[in-house]
């Protein structure tokens, strides 16, 4: 629905093609990839450092099969639309459009909002979450910036919520991932650094994570000189 709509409008009413959202065609492959392995790898950092701590407890899932596994497989495919159309509008549209308008800081600040906004009926949301939303919100944008393209976030966003779901079976901002996953995780920790029901979206670990992050985009991006992609 948001490919199509945004298609509608970007064409008959800001007359330019979905291509130019950071839909480059150069590297795609290779861009998305690296975000993938970035979102891999952020959120084992979130999580495996806390189960060593004894804020989780992580085990194989005794329903682990090959039908558990195509299951995983399938859902990732889930994620891969759920996660670009999401980016899509607000890193490949929102951002780039309110960044040329007014200044691209204004862009990333308002992406991130209305980021953390579309989420606020989610259960079990509170201050913490909220803050995680506009977080990734930020850091997905900085990420834009930096690579200039959309396709690393898509890889990053459906990872990120995959792993989560589908490999740690833990909720997904709230929710939980459908089918089953790899690993049963339960967390034991105090709420405010695991997230509680809402997930590791809710804790104090991914704020922490993503902080970091954050701040690596923003030096890499300062190195770069990151632009807000080209609105023609």
């Amino acid at each position: 629905g948001i490919y199509l709509l945004l298609w509608l409008w970007m064409r008959f009413v800001e007359g330019r093609p979905l291509a130019s959202a950071g839909l480059q065609r150069d590297e795609v492959l290779f861009r998305y990839g690296r975000g993938f392995g970035v979102g891999l790898g952020l959120f084992i950092l979130a999580v495996v450092p806390g189960s060593l701590l004894g804020f989780y407890d992580l085990a194989v899932n005794p329903v682990l099969g090959l039908g558990t596994i195509a299951g995983v497989v399938m859902v990732l495919l889930g994620w891969v639309v759920q996660g670009s159309a999401e980016e899509l509008l607000f890193r490949g549209w929102m951002l780039p459009v309110v960044g040329a308008r007014y200044a691209v800081w204004l862009g990333i600040v308002i992406s991130a909002l209305m980021f953390a906004l579309v989420h606020m009926l989610n259960p079990s949301i509170g201050p913490l979450a909220i803050l995680n939303l506009v977080l990734f919100g930020l850091f997905t944008a900085f990420y834009t910036l930096w690579e200039k393209s959309l396709w690393g976030v898509f890889g990053l966003h459906a990872v990120w919520n995959w792993v989560q779901g589908s490999i740690f079976g833990l909720e997904v901002s709230g929710l939980a991932s459908p089918g089953e996953s790899l690993l049963v995780t339960q967390a034991t920790g105090p709420d405010i650094l695991t997230g509680g029901t809402f997930g590791p979206e809710g804790g104090l670990l991914v704020t922490l994570v993503l902080g970091v992050a954050i701040g690596v985009l923003f030096w890499l991006g300062e190195r770069g000189g990151p632009e807000s992609p080209e609105i023609t």
